[in-house]
Formats: C-alpha cells, structure tokens, sequence
C-alpha cells in the first residue's frame, strides 16, 4: 500500500474529503465547505492538503523501516502563493536515506519534507516545508 493510500485513510482526512489522485498523490476535492470567506481554499484546508502530501512521502520514503520507527510532525511552514480553487494536489517526494542514517546512528532524527501544492491548470499554489522528527519506535 502506498504513502498516498494509507494517508487518506486517516479520519481527519477522509473528514475533509482527501483521496489518491491518478499519479497516486494526495488529492482534495472541490468542495464549497472548504473554502473561506473570499471563496477560495481556506487557509486551514491547504495546510491540510500539505501535511497529509507530507506524510505519504515520508511513508514512501522509510519503506521496509516503517515498523522499527515512530514519527511525529514537529513544525512546518506554509507560503501561500496564489489562490486556490478546484481540485488541488499535493506532491512531494523525499529521500530519507541520510535520516533513517541518523536514526541507526542515534536514535532520532529531523526530516523536511518539501510539499507543493498545485491546481488543475498546473500552477504551485502554495508550498510547505513540513519537518518530521523520526525516532526508533519502543518495543
């Protein structure tokens, strides 16, 4: 199962409509109760969009590690760069080699993951940084 697939699972996310977009990114919905008093995306829905992008990344990056480890979102950043409207993706790739390094080395580490988040014609309408801390999971 993918990052993407596990992710929209999450009842939050299924709350606010998320699922798998065909090149099997994080997908939210053109729904009117997203959207804020201007009738573009709310700002709280584009965080969301972000963070859940962020998160099926770092599952597809920790692969066959994802038992021995716990991970927990420690800060992140947005920068709104244009309005949103319609469908919007979220799309973010990580290499996590150097933290899950670091996590055998030392027990923990700090990952960033960079997110876009783009519209139907294509256009970044916000980006994230969002930084996990990794940590090898108590048995």
């Amino acid at each position: 199962m993918s990052g993407s697939e596990v992710v929209v699972t999450l009842p939050f996310n299924q709350h606010v409509g998320l699922s798998v977009a065909a090149d099997g990114a994080v997908q939210m919905p053109d729904d009117p109760r997203l959207t804020n008093h201007v009738g573009t995306r709310h700002a709280g829905a584009l965080f969301t969009l972000g963070e859940a992008a962020s998160g099926a990344a770092l599952l597809d990056a920790l692969g066959p590690k994802l038992a021995e480890l716990s991970f927990i979102v420690r800060t992140a950043r947005i920068d709104y760069l244009k309005p949103a409207r319609g469908v919007l993706v979220g799309k973010s790739v990580v290499d996590g080699a150097a933290a899950l390094a670091r996590v055998d080395e030392e027990g923990k580490a700090d990952l960033d993951v960079p997110v876009e988040l783009v519209d139907g014609a294509g256009v970044v309408v916000a980006r994230l940084v969002v930084t996990w801390v990794l940590r090898r999971a108590r048995s």
